[in-house]
């Protein structure tokens, strides 16, 4: 009987902390972060401030579970990184990274579009850096990390612009050719 009970709190959990999440994610397209507050957020999620301090501290810690979450699920894409088929990788790894924009993330990924605090860009950009380090004919030598560097931040602000471009191509032909322009980049960089 624990079991189950714990279960159906568990739900209740995800189902609260989504609810202030998206609540958040809709005040902050109309409003500076700085200037939500815990009651109107309260409000938005229709849950009471004792139920927001359960769980969250401030609003902060919202942003940075989000975050935390995103993170995790690219790193997760991540991980199938095959370093011998590095362009078919990067394809694969950019429409992985769009299946999860337009599923699970897609409201959350507003927060990239609005990154005031730069953390969310920073902390998706360090993933792929270090997934592309084992790729490097070497380790941590400061060349592997400038292109590490450059690859990451290449691929986040293609990514990026892409996604919120009026005028969007398809992702199978984004992917294609962000692909093609970091196969070019790796095989500069083996030379």
């Amino acid at each position: 009987m624990g079991t189950a009970v714990r279960q159906s709190t568990d739900k209740r959990v995800v189902r609260t902390k989504k609810a202030i999440k998206n609540a958040l994610i809709g005040l902050i397209e109309f409003k500076e972060l700085s200037d939500i507050t815990i009651s109107e957020l309260t409000a938005a999620a229709n849950v009471n401030r004792r139920t927001f301090y359960t769980h969250y501290h401030n609003i902060t810690d919202i942003l940075d579970e989000i975050e935390s979450e995103l993170v995790a699920e690219l790193t997760s894409i991540l991980a199938e990184f095959d370093y011998n088929n590095y362009k078919q990788s990067v394809y694969k790894t950019f429409l992985g990274f769009y299946e999860l924009m337009t599923g699970e993330f897609e409201y959350y990924f507003k927060r990239m579009h609005m990154d005031t605090r730069g953390i969310l860009t920073s902390r998706l950009k360090n993933a792929v850096k270090t997934s592309i380090f084992p790729a490097l004919p070497s380790r941590r030598t400061t060349g592997d990390i400038l292109t590490a560097s450059y690859a990451a931040g290449g691929f986040i602000a293609a990514f990026t612009e892409w996604y919120y471009s009026e005028d969007r191509i398809p992702a199978e032909q984004a992917a294609e050719f962000v692909s093609s322009i970091a196969q070019g980049s790796m095989n500069a960089v083996r030379r």
